[in-house]
């Protein structure tokens, strides 16, 4: 009996060990391989929007999938790039495409060419020795929103500036406006959205969720986290967007992401990190309007952008990246 079994749990550890390999490469999306903060991802999307988790978990299989069969390099593949990339394009095709049958289609193609510009992106990169993060599934979201012009399907437009849509909660920052201390509230209010903000979905809960668990598995990161998207809210407040805009969580979320990045590594003064990310409050308000007259979304771009500026200006830090990688670290390429 248990002869006849052995083959059945050896495929069960198997499906265990994929599992936990695909979410601790999707943890590096906040530079952290641990398989907790994966699942909490998932978890705190599906909590909010149900079909944006399953949205997000098929590019990013799809997308390792092509990645291995297109014989990737290693560290691309350990990095997690594939996971990463695909996740958060399935969660664009989510929120942006509201056909059925098109977001389909264009989830399962677009996958495949997320996977397919990931390798190219890190064969051009590493020439500067610049981590290609994000790149590749902005790259496919642009060439989605390039197409929407052609689509004879309501709502084509970007609803808002960086083309995210209230949801979740469905909270509204309006009601922070009789406050004394209205300022404050609306940076600390959009601080907590703009984590949410990160997986395309205005929900407070997304982002105390995220919060809450990463404060269990890496207190510093959920530190980090609320502190970057609120000093990038504070940024965009103070040079002229709306305070409803900022509540929304609209221009924290590329601060949160180069918050984590920064204290992770730890290559930076902390007086240094949040020059850093009142930097990318200012790109963030500078960019985001370029590409919604274009018709795009800059999303994470200006938190790309900032990276690629850091590893520019800073090469000691980044040869000090490459010597303190390990097999529990994001290799110097990611």
């Amino acid at each position: 009996m248990l002869a006849e079994k052995a083959p059945f749990y050896a495929w069960l550890g198997d499906l265990h060990s994929w599992t936990v390999s695909r979410l601790q490469n999707l943890g590096q999306t906040f530079f952290i391989p641990d398989f907790r903060l994966g699942a909490l991802m998932i978890v705190a999307v599906a909590i909010a929007a149900p079909l944006s988790a399953l949205a997000a978990i098929s590019g990013a299989v799809l997308s390792r999938a092509t990645g291995e069969r297109l014989h990737a390099r290693q560290d691309l593949l350990h990095a997690g790039l594939f996971e990463i990339n695909g996740f958060f394009y399935g969660l664009a095709v989510a929120a942006f495409v509201p056909e059925p049958f098109r977001a389909v289609v264009l989830l399962g193609l677009g996958s495949m060419v997320v996977a397919a510009l990931t390798i190219v992106c890190g064969r051009v990169l590493r020439t500067w020795n610049l981590p290609v993060l994000v790149l590749p599934y902005l790259m496919a979201m642009w060439m989605i929103f390039a197409m929407r012009v052609y689509w004879p399907v309501s709502g084509a437009a970007i609803p808002q500036p960086l083309g995210l849509q209230p949801m979740g909660l469905g909270l509204q920052p309006d009601w922070l406006n009789p406050v004394w201390f209205d300022p404050l509230a609306h940076i600390a209010f959009g601080a907590v959205a703009g984590i949410g903000q990160i997986f395309y979905q205005y929900s407070p809960l997304i982002g105390l969720l995220v919060l809450a668990g990463a404060a269990l598995i890496r207190p510093r990161a959920a530190w980090a986290l609320f502190w970057g998207s609120a000093v990038a809210s504070g940024v965009a407040l103070v040079v002229g967007v709306s305070a409803t805009d900022v509540a929304f969580g609209y221009f924290g979320y590329n601060g949160a992401l180069l918050a984590v990045a920064l204290t992770e590594y730890r290559l930076t003064t902390p007086l240094q990190r949040v020059l850093c990310v009142a930097t990318v409050g200012v790109v963030t308000t500078a960019l985001g309007p370029v590409f919604a007259r274009a018709g795009l979304s800059a999303s994470a771009l200006p938190y790309v952008l900032l990276v690629w500026g850091f590893c520019l200006v800073g090469p000691t830090q980044t040869s000090q990246l490459g010597k303190a990688s390990s097999s529990a670290w994001v290799p110097p390429n990611y």
